[in-house]
């Protein structure tokens, strides 16, 4: 597909369950997106290089008349309606949504681009990985990465018995399409009720207290042996890491598509993301 063979990024979960886990960058290495769940509602974070948590969505697995919904930057939108399903090649279920101009969709398939703890687990095993690609532009733009030609976007083995760790691996065509591809992947393999087993021990405000005194170096680095985060004693703001070490985001903010005006989840797909820093 002229796809680069080497990954951006690879996103490694901390645990087994994508509701309550943190996504950890391994270029640089450090925490990248947290999920925390309180109740039936899972919220998705981007972690700042100094440890703060900025929201990217909330997902209400009990929403309206029984269909989960996801909230971003206040627009309601229902879950079928971000990750549509159909039927692709051999009947195989394949799972649409839309990234800013760019058509999208996840596949089941085969990769070899994992870190080496899983390869052997993905190799020969179809059912064990997630392919993202993009499909067609949704917009006349010209860009290389919306010029109707399928390009691999992301490769997700998610958190499973047989897989040595869940990883995300994420290709330089998902520049500007990470936050979409990580939501979409928790839409994707969550299953009905996951999140009534699956709370997390820590607020968000207890979590971002455990990621600041991290970055400072008064925990251990990521993975404590009880493996959990523990509320730190202070809550200094650390110095910015240099530029160098900065996780690549996009430069710009984007708007998402306009919702309802009634408050009703909305039958738009999902836009372009946007948060204030």
């Amino acid at each position: 597909m002229g796809e680069s063979s080497t990954p951006l990024n690879r996103f490694v979960l901390s645990s087994r369950s994508i509701l309550d886990t943190l996504f950890i960058s391994q270029n640089p290495r450090r925490p990248a997106y947290a999920t925390t769940t309180a109740g039936s509602t899972t919220t998705l974070w981007t972690v700042s290089t100094r440890g703060k948590l900025l929201e990217v969505a909330k997902i209400n697995w009990v929403g309206e008349a029984g269909h989960s919904t996801v909230l971003v930057n206040g627009q309601l939108m229902m879950v079928e309606n971000i990750l549509q399903k159909s039927k692709g090649l051999f009947k195989k279920p394949t799972y649409s949504f839309v990234a800013g101009a760019v058509q999208c969709k996840w596949k089941r398939g085969r990769h070899s681009h994992l870190s080496p703890s899983n390869s052997m687990t993905v190799t020969g095993d179809i059912a064990s990985c997630w392919i993202c690609e993009s499909t067609i532009p949704t917009s006349t733009s010209t860009s290389s990465s919306t010029n109707g030609i399928p390009r691999m976007l992301a490769a997700f083995v998610p958190p499973q018995k047989l897989a040595f760790k869940a990883e995300l691996a994420v290709f330089p065509n998902s520049f500007d399409v990470i936050d979409h591809i990580v939501l979409t992947a928790i839409l994707l393999v969550t299953e009905k009720n996951e999140w009534r087993i699956s709370q997390s021990a820590l607020s968000h405000a207890a979590l971002q207290a455990s990621l600041k005194a991290e970055i400072r170096g008064t925990l251990p680095p990521y993975t404590p042996s009880d493996g959990r985060y523990r509320p730190p004693s202070a809550d200094n703001e650390p110095p910015p890491r240099p530029a160098s070490q900065q996780l690549r985001r996009p430069h710009s903010a984007h708007a998402v598509r306009p919702g309802t005006s009634s408050g009703a989840p909305s039958n738009n797909t999902i836009g372009r993301f946007s948060r204030h820093r």
